[in-house]
């Protein structure tokens, strides 16, 4: 059950679903009146995508089940919507909660959290006024990504992370995810356990260990934090660490080269619908260039 208008059966993401439900508008027409819509307009086109209704859709999927045995995705977008709605962040956060409380509850009336694993997690955090050495993009859209982009909410009940301090990626949710199910691991990694890679329109992070750096794609600008010191990336140490720095860039290109994508058909690997939809959503620029973080690694 997704609320997330990226996430549209027709793209593929509804195969393997034995039912698949989309809640509010979806696609690049309700983006495009959105931008052009009035305020009223806007509110009710959030409200159409908000927690109650997508919890609506869980329950007449849940009484429409063939067996107890199944895998649930529910997608909520109160958070992400906060500033169209015109709420504070806290307050979509509490709305979100209230949402999952409600969900967590029609599981438990149906016994159907009984010997079940919930994953809590979220796509990417959010800037609330943090400051860095370069201006950075606000809101959730990275350029370059800091911390408040990468760091998101991660619950898993019961417990399956070795700590609550574990350095975990996307591709290691889903290794956990088919392991839960007891499914094949998928492809092995490009990265290393301790390494994370995020392109971007205008600049590329990469993180291992305790280092990370950010590399301009526009000019020569590159940043150097040392997270084990400034956590809260402040301090940019490139001209103190070049040994680092420059390890970081030979990584940068061997995996840039190595995860790039590459289409079979020659040409674009996307459709002219499929490439609108992700301009009007904000992920790529008019020039066709990806402008959201996204993990390169598979």
């Amino acid at each position: 059950v997704t609320s997330n208008a990226l996430l549209f059966g027709d793209a593929g993401f509804r195969r393997g679903f034995t039912a698949w439900s989309e809640v509010g508008e979806s696609g690049s027409a309700q983006r495009s009146r959105r931008l052009r819509a009035s305020h009223r307009e806007r509110l009710a086109w959030a409200s159409s995508r908000a927690g109650d209704r997508v919890n609506e859709a869980v329950r007449a999927l849940l009484e429409r089940r063939s067996s107890d045995r199944f895998f649930l995705y529910v997608h909520y977008m109160d958070v992400h919507d906060y500033a169209l709605r015109g709420v504070s962040y806290a307050r979509s956060v509490e709305e979100v909660d209230r949402a999952v409380g409600d969900l967590l509850d029609a599981l438990t009336h149906r016994g159907l959290l009984e010997g079940a694993v919930v994953v809590l997690a979220s796509d990417h955090g959010e800037r609330l006024g943090e400051t860095f050495p370069v201006p950075g993009r606000l809101s959730h859209r990275g350029n370059p990504s800091f911390g408040p982009v990468l760091r998101v909410p991660l619950i898993v009940a019961p417990a399956r992370l070795p700590s609550s301090e574990a350095h975990v990626r996307s591709e290691d949710l889903h290794r956990l995810l088919l392991e839960l199910a007891g499914a094949p691991g998928g492809p092995d990694s490009d990265l290393a356990r301790d390494e994370l890679l995020v392109t971007e329109t205008d600049w590329r992070t990469y993180r291992q260990g305790r280092w990370k750096s950010a590399w301009s794609r526009r000019n020569d600008r590159r940043l150097l934090f040392d997270l084990a010191s400034d956590p809260d990336e402040q301090r940019d140490l490139s001209a103190d660490h070049p040994e680092v720095l420059a390890r970081h860039g030979r990584r940068i290109a061997t995996l840039a080269s190595r995860t790039a994508a590459r289409s079979d058909r020659g040409g674009d690997i996307l459709s002219t619908a499929e490439r609108e939809r992700l301009r009007v959503l904000g992920y790529l620029d008019d020039e066709g260039r990806g402008g959201a973080a996204s993990a390169s690694s598979p």
